[in-house]
């Protein structure tokens, strides 16, 4: 957990806005460093679990008795108390900075873009652990930052950093910033495409009294190429996705100090996300695919490409690109099976493409869809990549995901 008592000479409390799973993280890293805080949650239930436990409060009248503000990643700027915050010109800090802050001499690598960055974090990580480096993973995948350790010299923080987190963030984050790609996303929180990648691009900025940033750009993002050795076939990546992900690791890791070999030999022992494509059984000429990170059409692109003889499990709570971009792999699919809020919505776009059934729930779609496959003259693939957030059913993509898996052994043992 990080070490806030660098923070005691402050002589005010802490106001946290939200009490999710980085707000909690806050407030415990609070408690351990002896340090005074209120909370609150709009979420009268959320609420009701902490009162207990936390210091509750309502900042939305006054915040001037407060040091400043951590509000959750997902908080809109336009929030009341974030308003309130910025007529009273109280700082407003993310969990991000206070941990970076309590780690000065640590080097951070920080990852984002619209798809990759959880594979590109977690593949990071892994390398960088194995070849014997003091690492810490997290940000927006895993453990919330305030969760993790406060590190020292010759230490790495890898973090994975959503839009969310940059915009809100008052310090610059990394050492070495790596910025994938970037495609229509979140628009709906961040309202222009321009807002959307000036909140990517604050993985730019500087952090004081460092050495000069490394900047690293994914193949998308139409800079040089990275000169790699030549390596074999990826056994979990695959894809021309997984290409880029792998060469923006390689490029982190050398950043880093690691040389070529200690890369290949470490990039060639990771397993993947177990949320990003990953196979999670097989039956027959049959194989189950948990994509439920899939949660844009553009990640989901990526699925139905490295893949044939789909049978797609789809749906969700739409994106405003509902499934745009996608039309050039319908010839893969076999049948649609579609799930939540999109199902209707999806039906009458995909009807004179492919045939749809409209599942409702994720089970009915893998028992549907497990029927079908063993029909197929053929190999086949059962693919969850949703093309849609998870909101409407589950609380989150893992969540999504941990369901199909479920669902998928249900139906096996039959």
């Amino acid at each position: 957990m990080a070490d806030l008592s660098f923070l005691k000479s402050l002589n005010k409390p802490i106001a946290i806005l939200g009490l999710g799973v980085s707000g909690q993280a806050v407030a415990n890293a609070c408690v351990q460093s002896g340090l005074p805080f209120h909370a609150w949650d709009d979420n009268a239930e959320t609420r009701a679990r902490f009162q207990d436990k936390f210091t509750l409060a309502d900042f939305a009248a006054d915040l001037s008795a407060y040091a400043f503000l951590v509000p959750a990643a997902g908080i809109k700027l336009g929030h009341p108390v974030l308003q309130q915050a910025a007529a009273q010109k109280i700082q407003i800090q993310s969990d991000v900075d206070l941990l970076l802050q309590s780690a000065p001499d640590a080097t951070v690598i920080g990852i984002t873009g619209t798809n990759g960055k959880s594979t590109t974090t977690a593949l990071v990580g892994h390398i960088l652990q194995e070849a014997g480096k003091n690492v810490a993973i997290g940000g927006n995948i895993g453990h919330a930052a305030c969760s993790l350790p406060s590190l020292g010299a010759d230490s790495f923080y890898v973090l994975e950093l959503s839009s969310y987190m940059l915009e809100i963030s008052a310090y610059p984050v990394a050492d070495i910033a790596v910025f994938l790609n970037i495609t229509p996303d979140h628009l709906d929180w961040h309202g222009t495409m321009e807002k959307y990648s000036a909140a990517k691009e604050k993985i730019f900025r500087q952090r004081p009294n460092r050495p000069g940033q490394i900047k690293i750009y994914g193949h998308s993002m139409q800079r040089e190429e990275l000169e790699l050795p030549e390596l074999p076939e990826h056994p979990f990546l695959k894809g021309e996705h997984n290409a880029e992900n792998i060469t923006a690791a390689f490029a982190a890791c050398r950043a880093a100090g690691l040389d070529d070999d200690t890369i290949q030999k470490h990039l060639m022992s990771f397993q993947g996300l177990p949320h990003r494509q990953k196979i999670v059984a097989t039956f027959k000429d049959i194989i189950f695919v948990n994509d439920s990170k899939g949660t844009n059409p553009d990640a989901t692109s990526k699925a139905l490409a490295s893949f044939d003889s789909i049978f797609w499990i789809a749906g969700g709570r739409a994106t405003d690109e509902k499934l745009g971009g996608l039309e050039k792999y319908y010839p893969k699919i076999r049948k649609a099976y579609l799930i939540g809020e999109a199902a209707d919505e999806f039906a009458d776009l995909l009807k004179n493409e492919m045939p749809v059934s409209i599942c409702g729930m994720l089970k009915n779609a893998v028992e549907q869809a497990f029927v079908d496959a063993l029909n197929f003259d053929g190999a086949a693939t059962i693919l969850l990549s949703p093309a849609c957030k998870s909101f409407d059913q589950y609380q989150n993509f893992e969540q999504r995901g941990d369901d199909f898996t479920a669902q998928v052994y249900s139906v096996l043992e039959d």
